[in-house]
């Protein structure tokens, strides 16, 4: 590392830079793979990835960069897609799809936005459709008080949107609409009215038992 003396350290050096990028960095990539104990593991395809992307030593700028950049779309392409655990109060290990939707028009800032359904069917063929988001809300309470919830532009656009993901719910947990399925309207802390799509799906057979999907499904 670049020194200005013999006791003072060149802050403004790349050395410097590159080291403390390379501390942070690496902390969240061997956090995201946890799994892995190796930092220099070819086992499996994790390993390789894992491997591929801690920042080096003598790593250049470039490669730094390009390293942070494909660590970062990977967290962030993961991370939008998580089990449900406080809609989903019966327990953490309830097998759920995990929709995300994000804004139709492009220059739209909103961010994603996710939809459970617990107790899903398994299906790999999930039927979504797009929907406009809003403050008319949809609840609806499976048997073991597992819940389905919609929050769209109007009431009629919210139960035609639960109601189709209600009937991708296992037979056994499925319920009549009275007195299970409810609906109101958001009075504090409203919600933007945009039309939103799903672009992915992912399955949790196990709920928060897991941490990675078994699988996906990309609309």
């Amino acid at each position: 590392m670049s020194k200005t003396n013999s006791n003072k350290i060149d802050a403004k050096s790349w050395e410097f830079t590159q080291r403390i990028i390379r501390i942070g960095h690496n902390r969240k990539v061997k956090q995201f793979f946890k799994d892995i104990n190796s930092d220099t593991s070819f086992a499996n395809g994790r390993a390789v990835l894992k491997t591929a992307l801690l920042i080096r030593d003598n790593d250049s700028a470039i490669e730094t960069l390009n390293k942070q950049i494909y660590f970062n779309n990977i967290y962030q392409e993961l991370v939008t897609s998580y089990p449900d655990g406080w809609q989903i109060r019966k327990g953490q290990d309830i097998p759920q799809l995990a929709i995300i939707f994000r804004p139709v028009d492009k220059d739209n800032k909103s961010g994603n936005y996710t939809l459970h359904i617990p107790h899903y069917n398994g299906s790999k063929n999930p039927k979504v459709d797009s929907y406009y988001k809003g403050d008319y809300w949809a609840r609806w309470i499976l048997k073991d008080n597992s819940q389905i919830v919609v929050n769209a532009k109007t009431k009629a656009e919210a139960l035609k949107t639960i109601k189709k993901l209600e009937k991708q719910v296992i037979s056994k947990f499925q319920t009549p609409e009275l007195p299970w399925l409810t609906t109101g309207k958001v009075t504090k802390g409203t919600y933007k009215e945009i039309q939103v799509k799903p672009i992915r799906a992912d399955y949790y057979p196990k709920g928060k038992a897991e941490s990675i999907p078994l699988w996906r499904h990309y609309f």
